[in-house]
């Protein structure tokens, strides 16, 4: 579901300037100009709804609980870690790695499999998870071999660090740093609130420019190929951490979508286009994106449960997608 070539040109968006609350969200996104079918209708209003379900959802999130995000797979058995390792809950509510002083460990990005590159002063801010001269792989774990020939604790290939600003146990002070450190998860990374919205937020931004309409400012597929995923051009969900970013991030895109759709006719949408080097139609690519849609409503439904947060159509609307069979249970 997560779109990695989704890029972010650091400028200003296309509708920074004067927007209400739930600007664009609201108003009814059937097009004003040529008469459109029925079923292309329905479809539209569905993608109309679910974007302004999740604008409020996101405004009736905690705004400390952005940057939460919950475990995704099983955490590893105790027999199959590295001695002192452990599974801990940090203070954002995340289930982290942990070394044998409750430390939260951390990732980085520029790390290759089984190879460290972080040395000299990076180590003086993020201090190795050092093994043992003896120490031997077990389960997701492996010793990897430093370059100065000391020996350093990897997971699933990605050796692992403590952050030297950490000041006690629970602490994720490091998580998100320069976009290329983060918390070591012991299951798959999982979305964190923030990249939920705002990958949903991408979806409306881009749809409407692949199909021949207007490109929203500051936003590519690819981005640049040199810097893609790099703090020049990271991703687009690891540049917005924040509620009121995420927030803005998703009316905006809303509003985006919104007004480019009243541009299209009918016979608009079933034009021959190319997305990702496959042939298709808006209208197809419409459907797909509706569907996108709901596993994010799904999701961003689960995590507001998840920290108290129940709106009053959110019982329906899971009965529906239950039925469906959009499934995305919390673990």
């Amino acid at each position: 579901m997560k779109n990695s070539l989704v890029r972010l040109a650091l400028v200003s968006l296309l509708f920074c300037a004067c927007r209400p609350a739930f600007a664009g969200a609201q108003e009814s996104v059937t097009p004003t100009g040529p008469v459109w079918s029925e079923d292309k209708i329905a479809v539209l209003t569905d993608v109309e709804d679910i974007g302004r379900k999740l604008i409020q959802l996101a405004q009736a999130m905690p705004s400390d609980k952005f940057s939460w995000r919950p475990i995704a797979a099983y955490a590893p058995a105790a027999d199959k870690m590295p001695e002192g390792v452990q599974v801990r809950n940090s203070d954002a509510g995340a289930t982290v790695l942990v070394d044998a002083k409750g430390m939260t460990l951390y990732t980085f990005d520029k790390d290759l499999p089984g190879k460290s590159n972080c040395a000299a002063k990076c180590l003086m801010a993020w201090p190795a998870l050092m093994a043992t001269a003896s120490a031997k792989d077990v389960g997701d774990w492996t010793v990897v071999t430093r370059d100065d020939g000391s020996k350093q604790w990897a997971y699933k290939g990605k050796p692992l660090y403590t952050f030297a600003k950490d000041m006690k146990p629970g602490d994720t002070t490091g998580d998100g740093v320069g976009m290329v450190w983060y918390s070591a998860l012991p299951g798959e990374r999982s979305f964190s609130v923030s990249e939920v919205y705002v990958l949903a937020a991408t979806r409306y931004y881009h749809m409407p420019s692949v199909w021949g309409g207007l490109q929203a400012k500051g936003y590519e597929i690819e981005g640049n190929a040199a810097t893609a995923g790099t703090t020049e051009d990271p991703p687009l969900e690891k540049t917005t951490t924040h509620k009121g970013d995420s927030v803005n991030q998703l009316v905006d895109a809303v509003s985006y979508f919104n007004g480019m759709m009243k541009m299209l006719s009918d016979s608009d949408m079933q034009k021959p286009v190319k997305i990702l080097g496959r042939s298709t139609t808006p209208y197809q690519s419409l459907i797909l994106m509706d569907g996108d849609l709901h596993e994010f409503l799904a999701l961003a439904m689960n995590y507001a449960r998840s920290n108290g947060v129940v709106l009053p159509w959110m019982d329906e609307i899971q009965k529906q997608q239950r039925q469906r069979g959009l499934r995305t249970p919390i673990k």
